[in-house]
């Protein structure tokens, strides 16, 4: 078994990390891997940390630049949440603040399908005649 697993689903790139421990050793191989994720043009980006109990502070510092990464270039990582006692650190120390958290891959998967949002190129301008102003109405 790899210590990370990957999945495509439709445009969604899932990493199940398959550890118990991950440390800053699994920390460098995550951010190799994460970093050439997002050079590939990977904007919808899950971890699995599901079969977690323990993550260090370097691994989560990973998770966080790689979120602002994506942020900045309109994409996303969500998280499935650890086991416990990593779950309750990661919720006590605020780090579950930083990302959208799930209890499953197929959950936080669907999420990005369920918060599109209109492209730009999808609005469609309307004209109000008796203001000369234009509205701009967006496709559903």
């Amino acid at each position: 078994m790899k210590d990370i697993s990957q999945e495509i689903r439709g445009d969604v790139l899932t990493n199940r990390v398959n550890l118990l421990r991950a440390t800053v050793i699994e920390a460098a191989v995550l951010k190799n891997l994460l970093n050439e994720q997002v050079v590939l043009g990977h904007s919808k980006i899950v971890v699995d940390l599901s079969q977690c109990t323990h993550l260090d502070s370097t691994f989560i510092g990973v998770l966080v630049v790689t979120q602002k990464k994506l942020l900045a270039q309109g994409g996303e990582l969500k998280i499935v949440d650890p086991l416990d006692p990593a779950k309750e650190l990661f919720y006590l120390t605020g780090i579950s603040n930083v990302f959208e958290t799930f209890n499953t891959s197929e959950e936080a998967v669907k999420s990005f399908n369920d918060n599109v949002k209109p492209k730009p190129e999808e609005t469609i301008p309307e004209v109000d005649n008796n203001k000369n102003t234009v509205k701009w109405a967006f496709a559903q």
